[in-house]
């Protein structure tokens, strides 16, 4: 048991986000949707929220393109949200929203 929690825990920290609350981070979902997919690992939080959307909830599409890794500009690992992934991510919304915001 002591062996599997160290292990847990290095791995943790090796895909913990140091940036849970902020925008990188982030995906627009309900209360209820997003306590569905809460604390699950990334595949699974892909596949349950493409179920919800087949169910009929409302997903906005820039969520759903979050979880299909559609900003991301590469695809050596899609099971985890990564640094890459998050800049990318970035760098999209500020290229959407450079001619709103001055």
């Amino acid at each position: 048991e002591t062996k599997f929690n160290v292990l847990k825990k290095r791995i943790d920290d090796y895909f913990s986000s140091k940036s849970v609350h902020d925008l990188d981070n982030l995906a627009l979902l309900s209360a209820d949707d997003n306590a569905a997919l809460n604390n699950s690992i990334f595949p699974v939080k892909r596949a349950r929220m493409l179920q919800l959307q087949q169910s009929g909830r409302f997903i906005p599409q820039n969520t759903i393109n979050v979880f299909l890794k559609y900003f991301s500009n590469s695809d050596l690992q899609p099971y985890y949200w990564s640094t890459s992934d998050k800049k990318d991510y970035i760098s999209d919304i500020k290229t959407t929203l450079k001619n709103y915001i001055k």
